[in-house]
């Protein structure tokens, strides 16, 4: 089974844990083992001999308490643990050793979160060794320009003043053309007017040669003169 690599499954268990049961549940197997951990026959020295004795505590005069500025969060807890000790056989108010135990909270905490950045500090000086640092503007991330809350109330003034210019002057073309309506209308009525009187000096005119009398083109014809020499003239009619 080793050699192969192949997964035992609970259907195939029991069939190879019989096999090894029998194998490991022999005559001499058993007397050894009562026999290694002192049963039979009884010998308790048998496991006794095997523990390891507890070391002795240091007495308190040999115990020599050296107070240096703590590196890390675990650090400030032991110092914290020491200081609690002393201010306890000093007979110090529980209300101190309650700040001094804020106070190593608040310090184990802040230098836990710099550990915490140290390390990811190392991790990234590690993934982003030897690439060089960007010499362009990083503000930029493309082309398109990136602006911040002045560039955007600037704009927005800037449109603002746009639309006030753009209505201003769709105002004044409105006046324009509504001078320009005004003229043209005005210069139809004129028009108009002059259409209707000479309309009606033309119908003058019509009636002043119906009333005047018929003549024929012979009665109408003048007689001519006409220079025959110096000293004659002659008419013709």
């Amino acid at each position: 089974m080793r050699d192969t690599r192949a997964a035992v499954v609970k259907g195939i268990f029991w069939k190879f844990y019989s096999a090894a049961r029998w194998q490991a549940y022999t005559k001499e197997n058993l007397k050894s083992a009562w026999r290694k951990t002192g049963i039979h026959p009884f010998n308790p020295n048998a496991v006794l001999t095997q523990l390891v004795a507890p070391r002795s505590a240091p007495s308190p005069a040999s115990k020599k308490v050296v107070l240096q500025t703590p590196k890390k969060s675990t650090d400030v807890q032991q110092l914290y643990l020491i200081v609690d000790a002393e201010l306890d056989k000093a007979g110090v108010r529980q209300e101190v050793r309650d700040m001094a135990k804020k106070l190593a909270h608040t310090a184990s905490t802040s230098l836990h979160v710099a550990e915490i950045r140290s390390i990811e500090m190392a991790d990234f000086q590690q993934r982003y060794r030897g690439l060089k640092a960007a010499t362009t503007d990083r503000r930029v991330i493309s082309k398109a320009r990136v602006i911040d809350g002045d560039a955007v109330m600037k704009a927005k003034e800037e449109k603002a003043r746009q639309a006030e210019a753009e209505a201003h002057q769709a105002a004044a073309w409105a006046e324009v053309n509504e001078q320009r309506t005004a003229a043209r209308v005005e210069a139809a009525k004129v028009k108009a007017a002059r259409a209707v009187a000479n309309k009606a000096k033309g119908k003058g005119k019509t009636a002043a040669v119906a009333d005047a009398p018929v003549t024929s083109p012979k009665q109408s014809r003048q007689p001519r003169k006409i220079l025959v020499s110096k000293s004659q003239i002659v008419e013709v009619t």
